[in-house]
């Protein structure tokens, strides 16, 4: 591959403008993201996949986290060059999904106060 192909790729960005408001109340969004998760495929059916479903003050939260994460690691200029339209932006949607197969990381956001309600296995709640 060219190398201008290379760079382009690894510079792309998607934006796009999200909205702080859904017209799904939050327990059908709770109902859609545990179907999802139960119909999902899974390697030889285990079904390891673990969902954390953020609205509201958890939602925000983790995304201060990230943003103070970012400024501590990568410096505040950077940040303001770099990361922070792109942090500012999904902090102003109305929620975040999580998808993960770590286990540890839905017990940690529920213990922090982070996620509302995690699922896994199967759709069971921690």
């Amino acid at each position: 591959m060219s190398h201008t192909f290379l760079s382009t790729i690894a510079l792309r960005r998607s934006t796009y403008a999200l909205s702080p408001t859904s017209p799904i109340p939050d327990s059908r969004i709770r109902e859609i993201v545990s179907d999802v998760l139960l119909k999902a495929p899974s390697a030889f059916n285990t079904q390891t996949s673990r969902v954390i479903l953020l609205l509201g003050d958890g939602h925000r939260r983790l995304w201060d986290i990230v943003s103070e994460s970012l400024i501590e690691k990568i410096g505040k200029e950077r940040y303001e060059q770099e990361s922070k339209e792109g942090i500012e932006g999904k902090k102003g949607a109305y929620g975040t999904v999580s998808l993960s197969s770590m286990k540890k990381w839905c017990k940690v956001a529920l213990r922090c106060g982070l996620a509302e309600i995690a699922f896994w296995h199967l759709g069971t709640i921690l």
